[in-house]
């Protein structure tokens, strides 16, 4: 028997849902037929599917008189590649600010910023993931699937999908504490003013409850500040949400007045 190879062609493209042969195949120059005797390929794969896969053939040789000759050759087959690449669609989610109000930040809006979409016998489904409460950030996140309209299949598989993601983001809401001013004649005691207040241009959140430790204290003649020390703010369940405030301090003055004679210094 004469030995004989012949070799397919690779080939590729993009996913289109069309099947995709390509039907081109050689024979080895070194190992040529005999004279008078021609073949006829048949190729056995048609993938419609974003896979690579062999180039399967087979060949049928003839002789001169159109009769097979297959039984004269062994015929050694070198496969091709036949590649349908993923159809590559890019989504964007915005980004999306909020002061911090305790509730819930999400975004369903979604752009398809490439030229198409999928398929028109395939369906798109995308679902938001991310939220945030607290103060901070998270990557507005999706998730996507894609299903054949007509059998409910996964075709995910088919698409290579960019994500341009934005974020969710929470600033910490602004509240500005207040303490008064005080004063007094010098006595021997401590002066204080416990008192403090909350600035109605930056309230809290309703139901949200602020716990405010003054600590400002004058004993001698002169003056200090009527100090803030510790904050804690809570929610209506009890919890400490102080971490989603941004606290502004502004203190009073602590006078204690006396003409130095008495406890001054």
């Amino acid at each position: 028997k004469r030995n004989v190879t012949f070799a397919s062609a690779s080939g590729s493209k993009t996913y289109d849902g069309e099947p995709f042969i390509y039907d081109t195949c050689t024979l080895n120059s070194e190992t040529p037929l005999a004279d008078g005797d021609t073949y006829k390929p048949f190729f056995a794969n048609a993938v419609t599917e974003a896979i690579t896969a062999d180039n399967e053939f087979t060949v049928v040789i003839s002789n001169s008189d159109g009769e097979n000759n297959d039984d004269n050759y062994n015929v050694t087959y070198q496969y091709g590649t036949l590649q349908i690449k993923p159809k590559q669609i890019t989504v964007k989610t915005p980004t999306k600010y909020r002061v911090y109000d305790a509730t819930e930040l999400t975004c369903d809006d979604y752009t398809i910023e490439s030229e198409t979409s999928v398929l028109d016998k395939d369906e798109l489904v995308i679902r938001k993931t991310a939220s945030i409460i607290n103060a901070g950030a998270v990557e507005n996140s999706v998730v996507i699937a894609v299903t054949e309209k007509l059998t409910g299949r996964d075709v995910k598989h088919n698409y290579e999908f960019v994500l341009a993601l934005g974020d969710l983001i929470v600033d910490k809401r602004a509240i500005t504490i207040q303490t008064p001013d005080a004063e007094k004649d010098y006595d021997g005691t401590p002066l204080t003013n416990k008192i403090s207040t909350i600035s109605d241009l930056t309230p809290p959140v309703k139901n949200h409850t602020v716990e405010v430790d003054v600590v400002g204290s004058r004993l001698s003649v002169g003056q200090s500040a009527n100090t803030i020390g510790a904050v804690v703010i809570t929610d209506e369940q009890g919890n400490n949400v102080t971490r989603n405030y941004e606290i502004t301090k502004v203190e009073g003055i602590l006078t204690v007045k006396g003409d130095g004679s008495d406890g001054s210094g």
